[in-house]
């Protein structure tokens, strides 16, 4: 199904929507002539919820965050909003807990956050204002992870940063990703939380480092131009969050080195793009792959395109199943709808040191493909790919046109209108900056 408001209501109000589907429940929240639904897959529509939400006036006002903190010595301190300090800072005392909730509402939705608890570990997602952390157990909050639910997703960010023991305030991060430190034992001391439209400013980074994790490596990095690695001496270690090595692999400005299992670095060589190395979610390599109750054909089409991209900048073999694996394994893919969640691209891409460009005009869209960039881009209702949302992969500009890789049909890939490719962009998946991701 599709919804679209007509005359004046158009230009006062946007119409946002879902749908609840056989086998899947409830999809994600879409807005304004986005499908929302399967099809070709025989599944009937069992509920329906459609919101109004007023456009420039919904953005102005409202939809404040509001958020208090259990210090230690001090208990819980007073309610502070959009942006303010929770907590102290200069005298070293922990953060025990917090509550997070919306207040002013004027769209639909929640934040979802959790709290990582020294000797507890990850806590499970919470909202509407319940508590993370703990009180009477003098236990510190070593991270954070925030992010919106429901339909106020399509229409704000939620950035949040904190100040940590002997490092004081990291970065801003936003959309789900940690902030804070794990297997260090520093304690969070304060922190502030911002919710920002999608078509304001975002704030402003004076340090590059948002999450740090010494489980097993020396110092984990997550630099503004997305570069992850471990500088420990002569040794280079690229992990993930959890600080497991799983990338012996990666890119570092003109170079790519390759490094061991005790995260040496044992060759390397310059770095040239070249062109795409066009994969297929329909090859029978990995087609029936399953992954929850659909395989890579039927819903691959973002774990293919992502293997396409890193394949092609790091020069080294990915297949979907690899791109596929890491989406499942972090709930992005196949879990609360089919197919991928645009927030897992840059997660994924940040991990193998790639340079992420979101929330794109198209005049950017236009700068970033003359660039070289390769583009991932979420489109709907065009002759790519089955049903109504799909994932293609573009590169170069000429003359108006990009080249198109699509995953499932590869006899469409060619130059293609990019203006009209981008008045296709997908208004359903946005979490993550989406629905279009420079990636080099």
């Amino acid at each position: 199904m599709r919804i679209r408001l007509l005359g004046d209501l158009a230009n006062t109000y946007n119409v946002i929507y879902r749908t609840h589907v056989q086998n899947y429940g409830w999809l994600k929240w879409v807005m304004n002539d986005t499908i929302s639904g399967t099809t070709g897959q025989s599944l009937r529509i069992e509920a329906i919820e459609i919101l109004l939400a007023k456009k420039d006036a919904e953005v102005a006002t409202g939809n404040d965050v509001v958020y208090d903190a259990h210090v230690q010595n001090i208990g819980w301190q007073s309610k502070v909003q959009d942006g303010q300090i929770a907590g102290t800072t200069g005298q070293s005392k922990r953060v025990e807990a917090l509550h997070v909730y919306l207040q002013n509402q004027t769209v639909a939705g929640q934040i979802i956050y959790q709290a990582h608890v020294a000797g507890l570990g990850w806590q499970n997602w919470i909202s509407d204002a319940n508590m993370a952390g703990t009180t009477g157990q003098s236990r510190q909050i070593e991270a954070i992870r925030l992010k919106l639910d429901g339909a106020i997703s399509i229409m704000y960010d939620i950035y949040y940063r904190v100040h940590v023991q002997d490092y004081g305030w990291l970065a801003w991060t936003t959309s789900g990703q940690a902030s804070g430190t794990t297997g260090l034992s520093k304690r969070i001391e304060a922190f502030e939380i911002l919710m920002v439209a999608r078509e304001q400013e975002k704030p402003f980074n004076n340090s590059t480092i948002s999450f740090i994790d010494h489980k097993k490596t020396i110092d984990y990095i997550n630099t503004k131009t997305g570069i992850n690695f471990v500088n420990d001496g002569n040794s280079q270690i690229v992990s993930r969050g959890n600080g497991i090595m799983v990338c012996h692999v990666y890119r570092y400005g003109d170079k790519v080195y390759a490094i061991n299992s005790s995260g040496i670095v044992t060759s390397n060589w310059k770095y040239e793009p070249t062109s795409v190395r066009y994969m297929s979610q329909l090859d029978g390599r990995w087609a029936y792959r399953y992954y929850g109750g659909l395989n890579i054909a039927q819903s691959g089409c973002v774990g293919t395109v992502s293997a396409m991209i890193l394949d092609t900048l790091l020069n080294v073999n990915f297949t979907p199943v690899d791109t596929c694996n890491y989406y499942w394994n972090r709930g992005y893919y196949n879990h609360r709808e089919p197919g991928t969640s645009a927030d897992g691209i840059p997660a994924l891409m940040n991990e193998y040191g790639l340079s992420i460009q979101n929330h794109m005009t198209y005049n950017s869209l236009v700068a970033a493909l003359k660039s070289g960039a390769l583009i991932a881009a979420d489109i709907h209702s065009m002759q790519y790919g089955v049903g109504a949302q799909h994932e293609i992969l573009l590169k170069g500009y000429s003359n108006g046109n990009t080249y198109v890789y699509d995953p499932y049909y590869g006899s469409l890939n060619g130059w293609a209108n990019l203006q009209n490719i981008w008045n296709h962009r997908s208004y359903w998946e946005t979490r993550g900056g989406g629905p279009f991701f420079a990636i080099s």
